[in-house]
C-alpha cells in the first residue's frame, strides 16, 4: 500500500513538472485587472466654467448645487453670494455597499465664505467633472 502511495505521488509530480502554477481566479493582482481596479472615492465633482473659475459642485434632483461657498478662479478666489444653496455630503458611517451613486447630502447657506449647514437633508451624488464652454 506505501509503494502504490508513493507511486502515485511520484506521478503526480512528474505530470505536475513544467506547468506554471497560476492562481485561483480573483486571487490575482488586483491592478493588473482595470475592472477590479476601485473607483476613486470623491467627495464633489469640479464644474469649470468660461473664465476657468473652478466650482466644488454635488448634484441634487439634476442641478449642480454648490459643495464650497469658495470658488477658484486662475486670478484670484471669488466667494458665493450671501444665502446660495450649498450641500455637504453626509458621511455613511455604516459599512454598507455602495450600488447606488445616490447619497444623502446636509442643506447650508453660504455666508462669506463658508457653507453654514441646516438641519435638513436631501438625496445628492457626485458628479463627473465638468466644463461650460458657453458664455
Amino acid at each position: 500500500m506505501q509503494v502504490l502511495w508513493i507511486c502515485a505521488v511520484a506521478i503526480g509530480l512528474a505530470a505536475a513538472e513544467g506547468q506554471e502554477t497560476g492562481v485561483a481566479p480573483g486571487c490575482g493582482d488586483p491592478s493588473a485587472d482595470p475592472s477590479a481596479a476601485k473607483k476613486e472615492d470623491k467627495k464633489y465633482g469640479i464644474h469649470t466654467d468660461v473664465n476657468s473659475c473652478r466650482y466644488k459642485v454635488l448634484e441634487s434632483y439634476r442641478t449642480l448645487r454648490l459643495a464650497s461657498c469658495v470658488i477658484e478662479c486662475p486670478k484670484f478666489n471669488k466667494t458665493a453670494r450671501v444665502g446660495k444653496q450649498c450641500l455637504q455630503l453626509v458621511e455613511n458611517t455604516l459599512q454598507e455597499r455602495e450600488d447606488s451613486a445616490t447619497r444623502m447630502c446636509r442643506v447650508g447657506r453660504c455666508i462669506d465664505k463658508w457653507c453654514v449647514l441646516g438641519p435638513t437633508t436631501q438625496k445628492c451624488s457626485v458628479p463627473e467633472d465638468s466644463r461650460n464652454y458657453r458664455e
